[in-house]
């Protein structure tokens, strides 16, 4: 299950998700876009366990811009508002594995819901090759080199949802939304 953010309480609890996972990272800590959509993602006891940002690409305070000039890459100038970045991406510790189907969900679900077909991230390599080598997400990196960005190593990447929306039976992570986690979302 998850929900979307919508009032400071949550912001509180999306902060501090996201702040643990910075100090088990040693990531720099960021704040949020004031242009983003935030979700706080729950375990089966309705805890809140993870984070994940999505903010417009065409927003001016896109955090991976200033690591990567995705904007120099073809798809992205023929298309930036079909494009998002997908940022915060976060579980605690003993909730990761299984659970990060919900958070490719909340993903897929935003891309589909705002027309988007691309989603720009910075990934941890060892989270990248998971969602190629595991969950088959259509990712692709746009540079051979990692580059080091506010203590780790990332790879920026594009997702193409064009290709999961047009073949979503294919993608196993993909739950079905029942009307329990609908109300959840709203």
């Amino acid at each position: 299950m998850y929900h979307k953010v919508s009032s400071e309480i949550d912001k509180e609890i999306f902060n501090k998700l996201w702040g643990e996972a910075c100090i088990e990272k040693g990531f720099e800590l960021e704040s949020t876009s004031s242009h983003s959509a935030l979700f706080l993602i729950y375990n089966k006891e309705k805890s809140p366990i993870g984070t994940v940002e999505l903010i417009p690409y065409e927003n001016v305070e896109n955090n991976a811009e200033k690591v990567f000039p995705f904007s120099s890459l073809d798809m992205i100038k023929q298309n930036p508002t079909e494009v998002f970045e997908i940022d915060k991406v976060s579980l605690l510790k003993k909730y990761r594995g299984s659970n990060l189907k919900k958070i490719l969900n909340i993903i897929y679900s935003y891309a589909v819901d705002n027309d988007y077909t691309y989603g720009i991230t910075l990934l941890e390599p060892l989270f990248y090759r998971s969602l190629k080598t595991f969950y088959k997400i259509p990712i692709k990196r746009v540079t051979k080199e990692k580059i080091f960005y506010k203590g780790d190593y990332v790879i920026p990447s594009i997702i193409d949802f064009g290709i999961v929306k047009s073949n979503v039976k294919d993608y196993k992570w993909f739950l079905k939304i029942n009307e329990n986690d609908l109300a959840i979302m709203k």
